[in-house]
């Protein structure tokens, strides 16, 4: 919220919650400072190239296909020339928003890092917060047609029937 009026995400959440049923549990908001990694981008644990995670809920035949690029893209998130903490902010809010719509395979758009003044650090918090965000099962770096190195698949949970918790 800003000079008391709701932000425009904030007014689509509640509009969602509502049309569909979903608890009034706000999500979690991105901490106001985030962390500095002490590693340049190639000590990444994902590489500078490409990221991959999968937790077990996933079968392998759909891990395969979100690898390949071959799942529905429901949605996209274009990052590129955000801060680290807008972009993470707006990363969260979409997270939710595509849950809240059912949606279950998205784009990340963090970019390569080709304009910045140093290492890719947009594109290294993305995968960190995605790989330990309660609503990603999966996550592959993007085939060239999607952006490549530059962007990045993420699979999301199943939403849950009306009423129940996230």
């Amino acid at each position: 919220m800003s000079n008391g009026k709701p932000h425009n995400t904030d007014v689509f959440l509640e509009t969602m919650k509502k049309t569909l049923n979903y608890p009034a549990a706000t999500p979690p908001s991105v901490p106001k400072e985030i962390p500095q990694l002490n590693f340049p981008i190639h000590n990444c644990p994902y590489g500078p190239d490409e990221a991959i995670y999968q937790q077990g809920s996933l079968p392998s035949k759909s891990f395969q296909k979100l690898k390949l690029g071959k799942l529905n893209l429901e949605d996209t998130l274009n990052l590129r020339g955000f801060t680290r903490e807008e972009s993470l902010q707006h990363l969260q809010n979409f997270l939710y928003n595509s849950f809240y719509q059912s949606h279950r395979t998205v784009l990340i758009i963090h970019g390569k890092g080709h304009h910045s003044k140093g290492p890719n650090w947009i594109k290294n918090d993305v995968l960190v917060s995605l790989k330990t965000h309660p609503l990603v099962i999966a996550l592959a770096s993007a085939q060239p047609k999607d952006g490549g190195e530059g962007s990045v698949y993420v699979r999301l949970k199943k939403p849950h029937k009306t009423g129940d918790q996230i």
